[in-house]
């Protein structure tokens, strides 16, 4: 499938009781070090590979000075992971360059023009997303963080999702899921707008107490799978490039099934990769056609 724009593309997905999966939300950056250090498994690389030499040039990796503890984090491990692969292969600080517009400072104190941009999750000027190939552009990173927008794009797929509306207090908790008992009659979810890596997400029984509402938060209806292992999961799915490469199984005994609080991952069942492939596909393609019309008219 050709994309413009939401080149690296992660999408998480729940699964009933009935086995029927649901669309939770998309990721601007869903990392790969899952799928290459522990299932041994190099189709993300070898894909982001092809699609960063594409435009020949220079090539550079945004990450940053400051979090040394997480050399993922810092951008260093993908450095390290591609650069007897890409030629002309640089590396730059965020922090140097995020004032800059047309050119860039590698760590070496050289400054260039980029073709080929691997953002990783550190902002840059969005006048960067028409000059090179930005993986992944700003246009994305605000389709997708913006949880609401997303599920709006993702709505017009026919992808099924869980109902979702904007909260800001107990009041409108206690309106809506009176206003819609069945929604909610298997308990509900409170979760932050734009955050990530399960924060400040509460999964709660119906009748369970209402968490303080800070500002704006998402009500959600909840899905409750049929445990593993006695765990709840939930799939991350990958596509690069507008390739489906399936994904993984995240499960925890608690309901928040995120690797960064302590969930495991285990492979995924054939089964369940071919059951999410079409819908995965589609939600791809309308963000990157949102992302696309948004950029034309910048």
């Amino acid at each position: 499938m050709k994309v413009n724009n939401y080149f690296y593309a992660g999408l998480d997905f729940m699964f009933d009781k009935k086995g029927k999966p649901w669309f939770i939300e998309a990721n601007f950056w869903p990392g790969s070090n899952t799928f290459y250090n522990i299932f041994k498994n190099h189709s993300v690389m070898n894909e982001l590979t092809k699609l960063m030499k594409k435009n020949g040039g220079n090539t550079t990796i945004i990450g940053s000075k400051y979090d040394k503890e997480n050399e993922i984090d810092t951008g260093i491990w993908h450095y390290n992971i591609f650069k007897d692969k890409i030629p002309n292969l640089r590396f730059c600080y965020f922090e140097d360059n995020k004032n800059s517009r047309s050119h860039l400072t590698d760590i070496t104190g050289k400054t260039f023009k980029p073709d080929t941009i691997y953002k990783y999750k550190y902002p840059l000027s969005s006048s960067f997303d028409k000059k090179a190939l930005v993986i992944n552009p700003t246009i994305v990173e605000h389709a997708v963080t913006d949880k609401v927008k997303c599920l709006d794009i993702a709505e017009k797929t026919g992808v099924k999702f869980p109902f979702t509306v904007i909260v800001k207090n107990t009041t409108d908790v206690k309106r809506i899921m009176k206003k819609n008992p069945n929604v909610f009659k298997t308990g509900y979810v409170i979760k932050p707008i734009d955050k990530w890596e399960g924060i400040g997400v509460h999964v709660l029984k119906k009748g369970q107490k209402i968490p303080r509402i800070n500002e704006k938060e998402l009500l959600e209806q909840r899905i409750i799978p049929r445990l593993h292992h006695n765990c709840y999961w939930d799939v991350r799915i990958l596509v690069v490039n507008g390739k489906y490469l399936g994904g993984y199984v995240r499960e925890d005994e608690s309901k928040v099934t995120n690797v960064s609080r302590g969930a495991h991952t285990v492979s995924l069942p054939s089964k369940t990769k071919s059951k999410l492939r079409k819908p995965s596909l589609k939600i791809v393609k309308a963000i990157d056609q949102y992302a696309t019309e948004k950029l034309r008219k910048i």
